[in-house]
Formats: structure tokens, sequence, C-alpha cells
């Protein structure tokens, strides 16, 4: 079974799907289908002018949408990749949880979780948000 879905299959797939949250601004609509598979429609450029062609895919969790207020401090997919890239300096990396921990130039610190095993575009899936204090703090 592909867990990247596109084009037509994309248009088919998504008739059998319930939304679950949007975030219109950053392209990005959370699903749910009726056998509980979580899906997760993005455009692969969200840095671009309508972000191109949008895709669908099979994630395993969500973000914790109860606690969060998708702000700022939050990005999710592409976009998420992009901020890591330009802003954020690695301070500790567990493989075994897939979770990365960073710290921006004005000493913010942030979590990098990751909600799918699935390769895209070389990278992964990825929510990343504020925390107030390392664990290990």
């Amino acid at each position: 079974m592909r867990t990247l879905i596109e084009g037509e299959e994309f248009y088919q797939l998504k008739k059998d799907l319930k939304e679950v949250k949007r975030f219109p601004a950053r392209y990005i609509t959370f699903y749910i289908r009726e056998n509980g598979e979580k899906w997760v429609q993005d455009k692969p450029h969200p840095e671009l002018h309508g972000g191109g062609l949008s895709r669908l895919t099979l994630v395993d969790k969500f973000p914790d949408f109860e606690n969060t207020e998708w702000s700022s401090n939050e990005y999710y997919g592409q976009e998420a990749f992009i901020f890591i890239e330009e802003q954020l300096k690695l301070v500790k990396q567990i493989p075994d949880e897939r979770i990365r921990y960073y710290i921006d130039k004005e000493g913010q610190k942030w979590v990098e979780e990751y909600v799918s095993n699935l390769k895209t575009d070389g990278n992964l899936l990825c929510w990343i948000h504020t925390i107030d204090e390392f664990p290990w703090e």
C-alpha cells in the first residue's frame, strides 16, 4: 500500500476522508478515514504562492490540537524542515524515539517529533514546536 497519494488517487481517497482540523494559511488539513487511518493533506512547497499540487500522506499520529494554537511557534511538514534548516541549532537527538531538540538564536527551546515513517522528498514529516524546558533539565 502506498502512503503518499497524489494526482487522481488523491481525489478518489479524499472522498473517503472526514476533516478533523484545517490550517489554511499553512496549506495543511488533517483527516481521518472510517477505518481509523489518519491522513494529512499538504502542499510540497508551502513557502511558494499556492504551495504546489496537494498530496495526502498516511501518518501515525496527529499533533496535539487541544494543547496547541498552531501559532508562529509551531511548524509542520515541509515548513518545519525549512524552519529547522534556517533557524535552529541541534542540541540533542534521541534516535530510538525519533525526537530532536533544538535551540534558536534567542535561546528558545524547540522539539521535533516525527508523525510518520514515510520519506517524502528525502525528509520525514514532522511537527516542531517550542517547549519551556528540555526533559533532561
